[in-house]
């Protein structure tokens, strides 16, 4: 007789990592572009004025390849998208939190993908956010007696040093209030396509 069992369909794709470790050099140069001046209201972290690093600075060279291979490795191995269809980073930024800010709830428009990388690591996490389409029961809400993966409306992924987390790009996120005193940093990037898209017999291929 077959066990009682639940089939986890349309689940939403986290891709994790922590391979990479920083060297000094780089380190120093991310934490820089981001201590420079910049406006933001109170409470709210900061962002770097560059907001192409990966493509401008030669010292993040070897950065920039891990992501593109984990990029490739994700799309490729796990989401078994079609190689004639390429992935880019567009846009790439160094975020800070100090003490008592945060970064509100939100998504990345213009953009198929994107990725956090953790510089520092503890002391605020990534959390997503389910959208109104994925919800279950739609516009009812229950009780429940412990939370999981089928039910939450919430998940919080750790913010452990080095970690790199991909994830589709309309899924929405933010950071918690950093209650330490130690400043949290982290990259942000955006990842676009070019090459072909859908298919001709399809009448769905788009040339890019």
């Amino acid at each position: 007789m077959l066990k009682d069992e639940v089939h986890a369909i349309f689940p939403m794709p986290i891709f994790h990592s922590n391979e990479y470790r920083l060297s000094t050099k780089e380190q120093k140069l991310l934490i820089r572009l981001c201590d420079a001046k910049t406006k933001t209201a109170k409470g709210f972290n900061k962002s770097s004025n560059e907001a192409y690093i990966l493509n401008k600075y030669s010292k993040l060279s070897n950065l920039k390849k891990y992501f593109e291979d984990k990029i490739h490795n994700y799309t490729r191995n796990y989401l078994k998208i079609s190689a004639k269809t390429k992935f880019y980073i567009t846009q790439s930024w160094v975020n800070k939190n100090a003490q008592g800010t945060w970064h509100h709830v939100h998504s990345h428009p213009n953009s198929i993908l994107s990725g956090v990388y953790f510089i520092t690591g503890n002391l605020s996490p990534l959390v997503f956010q389910k959208s109104m389409d994925n919800y279950l029961f739609l516009n009812f809400e229950f009780e429940r007696d412990e939370y999981n993966l089928y039910n939450s409306d919430t998940w919080t992924m750790p913010d452990s040093k080095n970690s790199l987390y991909l994830f589709p790009s309309r899924l929405k996120h933010s950071v918690p209030i950093n209650k330490n005193k130690e400043t949290r940093y982290t990259i942000a990037f955006n990842v676009f396509v070019k090459g072909s898209i859908g298919g001709n017999y399809k009448l769905t291929e788009l040339l890019l």
